[in-house]
């Protein structure tokens, strides 16, 4: 039976569009079909250890448990945090299943804590402590080994372990062995996915005797029990023993208890139903916690919003003593902030101060929001036509800002198209290709239609010499031959 103890079933390629069945799937898997499973694991533990050492993510120290499989990219077993390897559970009567858990929650809960609490805020840390701490808890596998390792789906280290803001924290620096001195976080949440023992009781006493200052339970409706709404529990270590922390009533409001966390040094709360006027697509429970200078419930979603309204509102004032361009790049940084990367707003920020503003630019600032992939296309200035290329120089009577337009509009020949070039360019042509093109440009201006052109380049990059250079070579041989007859 291998490493995960095969039972019948039929699995098909998922790739040739035919739906995998997995060997788990079965309808005849009951409670009983899946103990006859762990009673032959049990037997044959010498074969199944073997089938173990084959999984591509096999680890050696991990406390492998009989009453849980473990295949090539999922597993039983919650604990179980290995990157690609998924989560799947049985209900009541032993029937596979898989429940969508709310990663979003979790992911908004770390960019949030992370605000709070600077960068020590680590999502599926492994947590390995002393054998005899399991043996006390009497917390051991199906086939008696020592179950000495969990996996909280958030936890908050010591403020020692904060890394520097914006820093990645390496795998290896997610697992904390706390028999060789690693310190226990101070805090952890348990986001409920079951309603069995280990979840909800086992690892509320080993947090305890961990001496974890702060244990989060966090429900996502019908776990605690029949019917229980999407909420957060509290349990604070006092003298040894976790105490649940009742809701503040002065903060709380209907069905939106607010719970003073010592870790978090304020009021924090579940809001099951936020709204969110930028992103309406963004919904779900989502923590928060309570400013207690700015009297709000913040969050990172609510965060940006407030960061949005204030940098819109200093740019309406700097706008009375700013020009219309000044304006337009607070109003690119302001809502582009989450879509585009600062080096490719302070591009386009450049190329308006150079070249000036699109047309209506607020409505294609706010359409790069919808597709921000399709940004140069949106916010840097299309081709020039050919009639305005042709256009000539008014007289001086017309003023400095004509002159301008019209020294533009010739630039469109070379400087601008270049600037397109190596902007739209950048990943599809080496940068010494690039300069090839750019050359033969400067020397006899670019294509007809040049914009089109790069667009098609884009889709094609290996058509570059065909599309960019030899259109200008073909326009300068057709020159040629007209200067020699006549």
């Amino acid at each position: 039976m291998g490493a995960s103890g095969n039972h019948k079933g039929t699995r098909s390629s998922s790739n040739q569009g035919v739906q995998e069945v997995s060997e788990y799937t079965d309808g005849t898997m009951t409670r009983a079909a899946r103990e006859e499973r762990i009673a032959w694991r049990l037997q044959n533990l010498a074969e199944w250890r073997r089938g173990l050492l084959s999984l591509g993510h096999y680890r050696t120290e991990y406390p492998y448990d009989v009453a849980h499989e473990y295949d090539y990219d999922w597993t039983t077993d919650s604990d179980y945090v290995w990157t690609k390897v998924h989560r799947r559970e049985y209900d009541k009567d032993g029937h596979e299943f898989l429940r969508l858990r709310d990663t979003f929650f979790l992911w908004d809960m770390e960019r949030t804590s992370l605000n709070r609490l600077g960068n020590r805020v680590v999502v599926k840390p492994d947590v390995y402590f002393d054998e005899d701490v399991a043996a006390r808890l009497n917390l051991f596998t199906r086939q008696g080994s020592p179950k000495n390792v969990t996996a909280p789906d958030l936890a908050v280290l010591l403020p020692e372990c904060e890394l520097p803001r914006g820093e990645w924290r390496p795998l290896n620096d997610c697992v904390f062995r706390l028999g060789l001195g690693d310190p226990a976080p101070e805090l952890v949440l348990q986001h409920l996915s079951t309603t069995g023992d280990w979840q909800r009781n086992s690892k509320l006493r080993l947090y305890e005797a961990l001496g974890v200052i702060e244990y989060l339970v966090y429900d996502p409706g019908d776990m605690r029990e029949p019917g229980s709404p999407v909420g957060l529990v509290v349990h604070r270590l006092e003298d040894g023993a976790y105490r649940v922390v009742r809701p503040d009533s002065n903060l709380s409001e209907p069905d939106l208890p607010a719970i003073e966390s010592k870790v978090f040094g304020r009021h924090i709360r579940i809001d099951p139903n936020p709204a969110h006027r930028l992103s309406p697509h963004v919904n779900g429970p989502r923590f928060q916690w309570y400013d207690t200078v700015e009297e709000r419930w913040r969050d990172h979603e609510t965060d940006q919003q407030v960061r949005h309204e204030r940098s819109l509102e200093v740019a309406r004032m700097r706008g009375r003593a700013l020009g219309q361009t000044d304006v337009a790049i607070e109003f690119l940084h302001a809502w582009l902030e989450a879509e585009l990367e600062s080096n490719v707003r302070d591009h386009v920020a450049a190329f308006w101060r150079k070249h000036g503003l699109p047309e209506d630019f607020a409505a294609k600032i706010v359409a790069v929001m919808q597709t921000p992939n399709q940004w140069p296309f949106l916010l840097l200035d299309p081709p020039v036509s050919q009639d305005e290329d042709d256009a000539t120089e008014t007289d001086s009577t017309n003023g400095r800002q004509e002159t301008d337009r019209v020294t533009f509009r010739r630039r469109g020949r070379g400087g601008v198209a270049i600037e397109h070039l190596h902007v739209l360019l950048y990943v599809e042509l080496e940068p010494k290709v690039r300069e090839r093109i750019a050359a033969v440009w400067r020397e006899e201006g670019p294509p007809d239609d040049w914009f089109d052109k790069i667009k098609a380049v884009q889709r094609s990059p290996r058509d570059w010499f065909a599309l960019l250079v030899e259109p200008v070579a073909l326009r300068k041989q057709s020159a040629d031959r007209g200067h020699a007859s006549s």
